[in-house]
């Protein structure tokens, strides 16, 4: 993190003040368009962070188990009969703060897989004694390692899904973050927070692709804005006819075989790493600003921008938060971000983004990852 030199620590960040390009103060003025065009490469930060870092709780859910299951009559008696067309599967850790918690359901580990299926490529791969732990509800999400989220940290989401009917031909997956704080005991509550849900929606996000030598950047963010709702959505689905070496539109999941998907997340350092191309040097998400992926994004962070005082009152922006109303210096930024971007839109941005990373770390100390699946 580059910090501008002399700068003093400080645990609780003033509001960033816009009004610093006014006739009435040129000493001022001339100042800090000196030091914003010296540190805009580098986002230097306006104060140091005095977030709580977060953990994450993953679990893994299937939401058909529910709307699935059905009730059939045999003789005299009435049995369920479970339909669950797809089970999931996570090989790894379980992570610490999800099992001090003792809420979700271990999986069964007696099967005997041998080899999956990359859902990228097609290609079969064999397992090497790698356990698998399956379920249909409910089920802790297994990891590589314990993870953390905090502001510039990424990892990898892996899981496995395994038809379990013949004839599947598609699955759709969606991917939910809620906030947790510590209550009493070992107890943990639940942040109903809509300011904080709505940060949190535009802070970490969820690729399917990461280059693999890790200089090109990401692809695939699966964000996607219910346009009646506002609300995130971050979904993938993923068609037997789309997996390579499949043979045609009519082609089906393999049953009973394991099906490798992995996913990336990212939580931004700064707000520039959303729009400038430097990856190896400042960790930007993106190095080609022609991709489509780059504009998706773009077009995503520029939607969040207030237009008014009484939009930021609301505090309904995915990216920047503000204490109070936001100051009238960031009105004009909307559809003006972006690699070419002025100095003040740029320092605005910077602020409110570092506003909001303290926001979503003051008001929650886990965060649950959920992965539901439908059919």
């Amino acid at each position: 993190m580059a910090e501008e030199k002399n700068q003093k620590p400080a645990s609780t960040p003033e509001q960033p003040d816009l009004e610093a390009h006014s006739d009435d103060n040129k000493t001022e003025n001339n100042e800090t368009t000196e030091k914003i065009t010296r540190y805009k490469k580098q986002a230097a930060r306006s104060f140091v962070l005095a977030f709580t870092t977060l953990i994450a709780i993953i679990a893994v859910c299937i939401a058909w188990f529910v709307s699935n299951t059905k009730v059939t009559m045999t003789g005299t008696s009435i049995s369920a009969e479970n339909t669950v067309p797809f089970e999931l599967a996570s090989a790894g850790e379980r992570q610490k703060p999800e099992l001090s918690q003792g809420k979700l359901s271990e999986g069964s580990n007696e099967n005997n897989y041998s080899n999956y299926i990359d859902y990228k490529t097609g290609t079969t791969y064999p397992l090497n004694g790698k356990t698998l732990y399956t379920g249909s509800s409910s089920l802790a999400w297994r990891l590589n390692g314990q993870q953390k989220f905090y502001p510039g940290a990424s990892g990898e989401l892996e899981f496995y899904f395994i038809p379990k009917q013949d004839g599947l031909k598609k699955i759709t997956f969606q991917i939910n973050l809620t906030g947790y704080k510590e209550g009493n005991g070992n107890n943990l509550s639940l942040v109903e927070n809509h300011v904080w849900e709505n940060l949190i929606q535009g802070h970490i996000l969820i690729f399917t692709g990461l280059d693999a030598n890790n200089t090109k950047g990401y692809s695939g963010w699966l964000g996607e804005i219910n346009e009646s709702s506002n609300e995130l959505i971050n979904e993938l689905t993923i068609n037997a006819s789309d997996i390579k070496n499949s043979a045609s539109d009519t082609a089906v999941f393999e049953k009973n075989m394991p099906y490798k998907v992995i996913l990336y997340w990212k939580w931004p350092k700064e707000f520039r790493n959303y729009v400038y191309n430097d990856r190896t040097g400042k960790g930007d998400l993106f190095t080609d600003t022609s991709e489509a992926d780059y504009k998706k994004l773009l077009k995503f962070v520029n939607a969040q921008v207030p237009a008014n005082e009484a939009y930021g009152a609301k505090n309904t922006s995915k990216l920047f938060y503000s204490a109070k109303t936001y100051s009238s210096g960031f009105s004009g930024a909307e559809n003006s971000i972006d690699i070419n971007m002025s100095d003040e839109i740029f320092e605005s941005c910077t602020n409110y983004y570092n506003l909001a990373d303290e926001y979503i770390g003051k008001n929650a100390q886990y965060i649950y990852v959920e992965l539901n699946a439908e059919q």
